[in-house]
């Protein structure tokens, strides 16, 4: 077995980071756009390269969700959410979100399978999103022809098709609009930690 460079990991990590703020930043959120993103995001937060990362700095990767605090069972988590994230968050303020709100934190793992949007009675989550995309629209893999599997875990491809087809949440196809949404919140999550792996580098560059 050959294990890969931490340097290398971590410098792999900053540029997908980076790469998917570029992209955020662009004024229309294409499809093509999206691809790519997804394609960061996979590597990122699925196949495991954010969390490899995590193990060797301070900065958890938590989710910042705005969410109703009434009810819900985030408000009492005790999960401790360090200044950097906090700086991170999308911010809530009597004009964006209405009286109330709170940031609801999620381990990163956990808000990849916490549902972002229900429709045509399926829970659609960012995880079935992002490999919506990476594995069957093309932004890593490309299937001509969409079949839903077996299995519980199975994001099920044809029905989320039909679903992006059918459905529309400000005039946005459904599923795309759940990805760009949890899109935002992600890599929030992300960029606290990138910003303490490029630190670490640079102030090594000073010292040499």
């Amino acid at each position: 077995m050959v294990e890969l460079p931490k340097e290398y990991i971590d410098e792999v990590f900053v540029y997908k980071t980076d790469k998917i703020a570029e992209l955020g930043n662009r004024p229309d959120r294409t499809m093509m756009i999206r691809l790519d993103m997804a394609s960061y995001f996979r590597s990122l937060v699925h196949d495991g390269l954010a969390e490899w990362v995590s193990e060797r700095y301070q900065t958890p990767l938590l989710v910042l969700c705005p969410e109703p605090m009434s009810g819900n069972p985030k408000q009492d988590s005790n999960i401790v959410i360090p200044n950097n994230v906090k700086k991170c968050a999308i911010p809530i303020t009597e004009k964006s979100h209405p009286p109330g709100f709170f940031h609801a934190p999620y381990y990163l793992n956990e808000y990849l399978d916490t549902p972002v949007g229900v429709l045509a009675r399926r829970p659609i989550t960012s995880r079935d999103c992002i490999l919506f995309l990476a594995n069957y629209m093309g932004a890593i893999h490309m299937k001509r022809e969409l079949v839903d599997g077996e299995g519980r875990r199975n994001i099920k491809p044809k029905q989320l098709y039909e679903i992006n087809q059918t459905f529309s949440v400000f005039d946005n196809p459904g599923v795309m609009n759940f990805f760009d949404n949890a899109a935002i919140l992600i890599w929030r999550a992300l960029k606290p930690l990138r910003d303490e792996v490029a630190s670490y580098y640079e102030g090594n560059d000073t010292e040499a």
